[in-house]
This record gives structure tokens, sequence and C-alpha cells, in this order.
């Protein structure tokens, strides 16, 4: 279907208009925006730079601290390594000295204990 000349000519109209009001509406709301910002550009965009600043600063002082966290908690295991080695070795240093202590006692022992078994015997024997 074709259009008439009045047809196109309002069609044309009604998007000028349309386009002009885009652009005025931005236009009108840039010019307040700039009117209604509670900082000017300058000091706003320094504000942004300390901001940016600052979380660096901590995101790097967070690695730097996470860093030295995960060295201290390895010296740690490999101080609690050596620590529980130690003392396992001297746990059973300790342990094998007591038996060794120990043996001539027990050995005695058994002995007194089957001499009172024989005298024991021998008393049974007797009456």
């Amino acid at each position: 279907m074709k259009r008439t000349v009045k047809e196109r000519r309002l069609i044309k109209m009604k998007t000028k208009a349309l386009f002009s009001g885009i652009v005025a509406g931005s236009a009108i709301i840039g010019a307040l925006t700039l009117l209604t910002a509670p900082k000017a550009g300058k000091e706003m965009r320094h504000n942004c730079k300390e901001n940016i600043l600052k979380i660096r600063n901590g995101l790097d002082q967070l690695t730097y601290d996470s860093k030295k966290a995960s060295l201290q908690l390895k010296q740690t295991v490999k101080v609690g390594k050596e620590t529980f080695s130690n003392v396992g070795e001297e746990l059973k240093d300790s342990i094998y000295d007591w038996k060794k202590g120990v043996e001539p006692s027990l050995t005695q022992l058994k002995d007194d204990i089957e001499a009172l078994q024989r005298t024991v015997n021998q008393t049974k024997k007797n009456t």
C-alpha cells in the first residue's frame, strides 16, 4: 500500500518531533544532573580515584596478610611434625629403657613365684 504525500509528511513530522523531544529531554536531564550533582566533576573524579586507591591498598594488604598467614601455617605444621616425631622417638626410648630396667625385677619375681609354687607343691606332698 502506497501512502499519500500527506501521510508521509505527517509521519515525517511525528518522527522529527519524537527525535527533537528525545534530544531536548536528554539536554534537560543532563543540565539538571549537573546542577543537582552534590560535587563538582573534578572533585567527584578525585574522590573516585581516592576510593579506588583505598580499595587497591586494601586488596594489596589482604594479599600480603594472606601470604604471611600461609607461611606461618606452613612453618607451624613443620614444627609440629618435628615435635611429634621427637616426642614419639623419646617415648619409644623411654618405654625401651623402662622395660630394660624392669626386666631384672620381672625375672626375679618369676623365679620367686616358681620357688613359692614348688614350696606349696612340696608341702602338699608332705601332708
